[in-house]
């Protein structure tokens, strides 16, 4: 009785130990839903912990196609400027939003035309250097040239941040 009671425990142990695993495999699973960066951001808020550690990773790991950036004229960047909505909770936005930030980088898009904002999981763009945008999906790109929204993209799976960039400006 004691024997099978002790067999009992240990299957017990083992199988909980099993289905509390995380469901990311060789990597901490992090939990990013109690710290969220929210509102109007500068890039200096992706380097603050927890945010940085997937924003460099992301970032420095994105390999830039400079063969379609060469089909971009440069001169059409300066009247050029981006609005990105994204979720700091979202894989998909800590995925992309470097990978984004690093194509403006190579481009030298002034900083100052690239607008970040933070949305919860709610996705209401409610913040101060928000104009009427309307997100439905994260991470969401505006594209606007001379001050005039150009292009809305919420699902770039199709086409690269180069190719993006390549065929609208």
């Amino acid at each position: 009785m004691m024997i099978s009671k002790l067999i009992l425990l240990f299957f017990f142990v083992a199988t909980s130990n099993i289905f509390s695993q995380s469901d990311v495999i060789g990597q901490e699973h992090k939990d990013y839903s109690t710290s969220q960066l929210l509102g109007c951001l500068s890039r200096s808020d992706f380097l603050e912990s927890p945010f940085k550690e997937w924003y460099e990773a992301n970032y420095q790991s994105y390999a830039i196609d400079t063969n379609e950036l060469k089909k971009i004229n440069l001169d059409s960047l300066s009247q050029c400027s981006v609005t990105v909505v994204f979720g700091s909770w979202c894989p998909d936005s800590r995925q992309e939003v470097p990978e984004f930030l690093k194509v403006c980088d190579f481009l030298n898009i002034d900083k100052e035309k690239v607008k970040i904002i933070g949305v919860d999981k709610s996705k209401d763009v409610n913040a101060e250097c928000a104009e009427d945008e309307l997100v439905e999906y994260v991470p969401t790109y505006f594209f606007y040239y001379n001050g005039r929204l150009l292009k809305k993209i919420d699902d770039h799976s199709n086409a690269t941040f180069e190719q993006l960039f390549s065929t609208l400006y």
